[in-house]
């Protein structure tokens, strides 16, 4: 069927590649205005396609609110070679197989972005000038420049700005990475870093066990005061306070309102970008508000300044720019009933 023709600049072929490497080549459109990728479920039977038993709302022109299933395939195009999510329709205007939308857009190799320069977010601004920092840092480094400790200082200090205002990338196969009830707390954490293919931080992936992770805690400079403040014995009731398990650092947490109590990871701040991570922009975590991330992680990990950080975290979210939340509508105003004069 003929696609229309205002489309035909931004419509390409695209292939869809099952397990056996069999293909279904569709008619794929570009929308820069649409935030969820869509793909007609008529173009290719499931064996191209993979049920995540999740769903996604949707409102096109008709103004009605649609539940979609999404599904994981692999597109194969000279946009992109690689598994995506995107949701399952019935129908699509004529000539289009899938739709394109701006949550594959990271997918997208840059030379075919249809805006070379688009509008960013302060949470990309600050992850370009900190990839600037760490380029210059890397090239200095191999022609033989040696850091003195005023620069290791500010490397330190763009390190934590990157706490909050980091870009935000949600990976597919990150939507079972969860908070496991039966996991001790360091090994919750160690899981939790395994399953994380978070950009940033990738070396930290090469912690895996108790000792690597008691190494860090010391070498923050942070947390020196916090050591020498820890318990070893006597602990107060009703209050929270430090202590030394086993050399980690733990705080134990007591909420004088609720008399809730958590022993909780002391975090090093190297981890803590990846942890806020976790706790907001993964699939499961569902960019929820402060009060919602906070409450994934009370049970689990503290740091000093934590609440604050949870803030910046999450205002300088880049999906929730751009996204938004919905304002409360208006109370619609008291209109005087008429009176009545006659029967």
């Amino acid at each position: 069927m003929p696609i229309y023709p205002l489309f035909k600049p931004f419509r390409t072929t695209a292939d869809i590649v099952n397990s056996d490497g069999n293909c279904v080549q569709v008619q794929m459109l570009g929308d820069t205005n649409a935030l969820q990728s869509v793909l007609k479920e008529s173009v290719c039977d499931e064996s191209h396609y993979r049920h995540t038993v999740k769903t996604r709302l949707i409102k096109g022109i008709s103004n009605k609110v649609l539940e979609i299933p999404l599904v994981e395939l692999h597109v194969r195009t000279n946009l992109m070679d690689k598994d995506v999510l995107c949701g399952m329709v019935s129908e699509l205007p004529d000539g289009v197989d899938f739709l394109l939308s701006n949550d594959l857009d990271s997918n997208i190799s840059p030379e075919y972005r249809y805006l070379e320069e688009s509008v960013i977010t302060r949470a990309q601004a600050a992850s370009q000038k900190l990839d600037l920092h760490h380029h210059n840092t890397n090239h200095d480094k191999h022609d033989g420049y040696q850091h003195t400790d005023d620069q290791h200082h500010v490397h330190e200090q763009l390190d934590e700005q990157t706490d909050a205002d980091h870009h935000d990338v949600v990976p597919a196969n990150d939507s079972n990475a969860s908070l496991d009830k039966d996991d001790t707390p360091l090994d919750e954490l160690l899981n939790l870093l395994k399953r994380s293919s978070h950009k940033e931080n990738n070396d930290l992936s090469s912690i895996h066990s108790r000792e690597q992770f008691i190494a860090l805690q010391k070498h923050d400079r942070s947390l020196a005061t916090l050591f020498k403040d820890a318990l070893v014995k006597d602990f107060p009731n009703a209050k929270p306070y430090f202590y030394l398990n086993d050399d980690m650092l733990m705080h134990h947490e007591f909420e004088s309102k609720t008399y809730k109590e958590a022993d909780q990871i002391v975090v090093p701040q190297k981890l803590r970008s990846k942890i806020l991570y976790l706790a907001h922009a993964i699939l499961d975590a569902g960019h929820l508000g402060m009060t919602e991330t906070t409450a994934r992680l009370w049970p689990h990990f503290y740091w000093p300044r934590i609440s604050k950080h949870i803030y910046h975290y999450c205002i300088f979210c880049d999906r929730c720019q751009r996204v938004g939340k919905r304002h409360k509508p208006g109370v619609a105003p008291l209109m005087p009933l008429p009176v009545m004069t006659e029967p």
